[in-house]
């Protein structure tokens, strides 16, 4: 199994092609992309969980918009909250990899200074 991660500094519209052939070149069967869009999807996950959509607080946030978004070719069973989780920048799903096998993944954007709140390529992990 291959999981990525990657924050795709919100995968603008003019990004979207180039984001997308680094994704199919590093091929994984989870995606945890974040500072994303619902626009990027890739290709071979077609089962998805997202965190709640972004406030639009600054230009660059356009609807779609989201900290964290979790791809997956597993059919994902629920995604599964926890009442305190900020549901803004964390999600969360249960999948179903077969036979009886689950798996919970984790996606949250880390807090960073003058945040006021709670990398430039893919991390495959093999």
């Amino acid at each position: 199994m291959r999981i990525g991660t990657w924050n795709v500094e919100y995968a603008y519209a003019h990004r979207l092609a180039a984001l997308r052939e680094v994704i199919t070149a590093n091929s994984a069967d989870i995606w945890v992309l974040t500072e994303t869009h619902d626009d990027l999807a890739p290709l071979d996950c077609q089962f998805v969980a997202h965190s709640e959509q972004r406030p639009k607080n600054w230009s660059g946030i356009r609807p779609g918009s989201r900290w964290v978004s979790i791809w997956s070719r597993y059919p994902i069973i629920a995604e599964v909250r926890s009442p305190p989780a900020d549901r803004e920048r964390t999600v969360s799903a249960l999948l179903d990899l077969g036979e009886g096998r689950t798996m919970l993944v984790y996606g949250t954007v880390m807090p960073w200074k003058g945040d006021g709140g709670n990398s430039t390529g893919p991390s495959i992990i093999a």
